[in-house]
């Protein structure tokens, strides 16, 4: 039991004060300092030859009982804060400034625990970090990222906190105990490759949060991974500074803002149908008049609504278009789907992302359309054959979809939505186009010609784009304009070119585009012309 309060007595001057102040300077530079509060400039203790270890933890108790030193006093707070590993400073501090009978410094004394052993080097059966180090650096810097498992911090990145759940939140400063604590709760999670133990101080609260977060590369696949965990901010590792973004991208994609993208574009596509007098189905590939059916009839619309759809990903119109053609060519020769040593018979050219494409090229002979891989593709392919509630959002709808300036992403990868988000943009759609009076099948069509016409001036609300060219023409179009430039190659008539595409000779992969095509189409077969709506 410590004795009575009034067996020892304070006598405080002016002077004890002042000197006070100035140790509390010196502790501050060193908090600052590289070495951090054991550095070289770490003093011993008064009265003793002893320095300061570090990284030990000292036994205080039988030096507050000795000389009656109240645990809340600044004596114990600074004696409790070295017991704990939470600070460190001037040992001069320690009776410098209180007359005390006898050194404080010469009761205490290094404690020898397994505790004191895991602060110093870790916990030793799977990890490095050391606990003791993630306070320093949090207690210095405000927040501290660390690869439990290899000791090591990432110098650049962008981190998010991936299990909310485990977070916790504590009093500052950090206390060695409490890293180590949640470093063995973790332990299972914080063992993999891609976690990170991070630690931050909250300056409005005061309060430091530990998580377990992951490291991404870039700002859009760390907001996407945060978006995905309802999380609002990531850290840049490399400017030291948190990130946010004002909403979650499924609140903003049902909110007032893309309601009014939607608006617009649809009028912008309205108004440029009506002025060039495209009025037909963007996917129509049906009809006695329409090249498609008169080439390869109705018994295949299946593989030709498949083919189109399973080679349309990642492809300009035209190259979407001549490799349907090849696929067909195959399909009506009987000869396998899949052909690794293919090449061109004019430029030499393998299929282009076939091996990507297999499982789908399959599931199109087998007429398998409504289980094809990739939402996208999938809808496409109902599209084609008529489905007036399938929804084609690809790379323009993309854009679209997100408020980058605002770290707002509709996926990890630009140009390209993830199939959840996918679902999530057809719930939001469909009744719009409907309201609008617009099947869903017209109205993503007629959006897609606004946004593509808006692409033009190579901006989007914002955002800088590489500039569209040629016109926003259909899969008839397109195979017409591939047909005329053929039978100018060959010196035959289109008609002879479609009775050895119907008869499987030929296919129009690659066909040769020359500006003369070009003029043909009115500037609708250019390279850059993006997939199908």
């Amino acid at each position: 039991m410590m004795p009575a309060r009034d067996s020892l007595r304070f006598t405080l001057t002016l002077a004890d004060l002042e000197r006070h102040a100035e140790e509390q300077k010196k502790l501050q530079q060193l908090r600052e300092s590289k070495e951090g509060y054991f550095g070289p400039q770490a003093l011993q203790y008064p009265n003793s030859a002893k320095p300061i270890e570090k990284g030990a933890m000292y036994d205080v108790g039988r030096a507050l009982e000795r000389f009656d030193v109240p645990i809340a006093s600044g004596v114990g707070r600074y004696l409790r804060g070295m017991a704990t590993g939470e600070q460190m400073g001037p040992a001069e501090y320690i009776g410098a400034s209180l007359d005390l009978p006898v050194p404080i410094a010469g009761a205490v004394k290094p404690v020898r625990k397994a505790a004191s052993r895991i602060a110093k080097k870790g916990l030793p059966e799977w990890m490095k970090t050391k606990p003791l180090s993630v306070v320093r650096a949090t207690n210095r810097a405000g927040g501290h990222t660390v690869h439990a498992k290899t000791g090591k911090s990432p110098a650049e990145g962008y981190m998010v906190g991936m299990f909310p759940e485990k977070s916790e939140v504590v009093d500052a400063p950090l206390k060695a105990s409490q890293v180590e604590s949640f470093l063995s709760r973790h332990k299972g999670v914080l063992k993999t490759d891609k976690n990170f133990l991070g630690t931050w101080k909250d300056m409005d609260t005061g309060k430091v949060h530990l998580d377990i977060a992951r490291r991404y590369e870039g700002v859009r696949p760390a907001f996407y991974a945060a978006d995905e965990k309802e999380q609002l901010a990531i850290f840049d590792i490399g400017a030291l500074e948190e990130l946010r973004s004002p909403e979650r991208w499924r609140d903003w994609v049902r909110g007032e803002d893309f309601s009014r993208r939607l608006e617009e574009m649809l009028d912008l596509g309205e108004r440029h149908i009506k002025a060039t007098g495209h009025e037909d189905d963007w996917w129509n590939i049906f009809g006695k008049d329409n090249p498609w059916e008169r080439i390869y009839g109705t018994d295949t619309r299946k593989q030709q609504a498949g083919f189109l759809a399973a080679t349309a990903p990642n492809s300009h119109l035209k190259q979407n278009v001549q490799a349907a053609t090849e696929y067909l060519r195959r399909a009506i020769k009987g000869e396998s789907i899949v052909q690794p040593e293919y090449r061109s018979p004019i430029r030499g050219n393998q299929m282009p992302m076939e091996t990507n494409r297999v499982a789908n090229l399959g599931k199109v002979m087998a007429g398998d359309l409504g289980s094809m891989r990739g939402r996208k593709v999938m809808n496409e392919a109902a599209a084609i054959m008529g489905d007036p509630n399938a929804t084609v959002f690809d790379t323009h709808w993309s854009k679209l979809a997100e408020k980058p300036r605002q770290n707002i992403y509709v996926g990890p990868e630009a140009n390209k939505i993830p199939d959840p988000r996918y679902e999530v943009l057809e719930d939001v759609v469909k009744p719009f186009a409907r309201a609008k009076g617009y099947t869903p099948n017209e109205f993503a069509a007629k959006v897609w010609t606004g946004i593509r016409e808006q692409l033009r001036t190579g901006e989007l609300y914002g955002e800088t784009y590489k500039k569209t060219r040629g016109s926003s023409l259909g899969y008839a179009h397109i195979l017409k304009g591939l047909i005329t430039r053929e039978a100018k190659e060959r010196g035959v008539t289109p008609a002879e070119i479609e009775k050895m595409l119907s008869k499987g000779d030929i296919s129009l992969f690659p066909a040769i585009i020359t500006p003369l095509l070009t003029a043909d189409l009115g500037g609708a077969l250019t390279d850059d012309q993006s997939t199908a709506p």
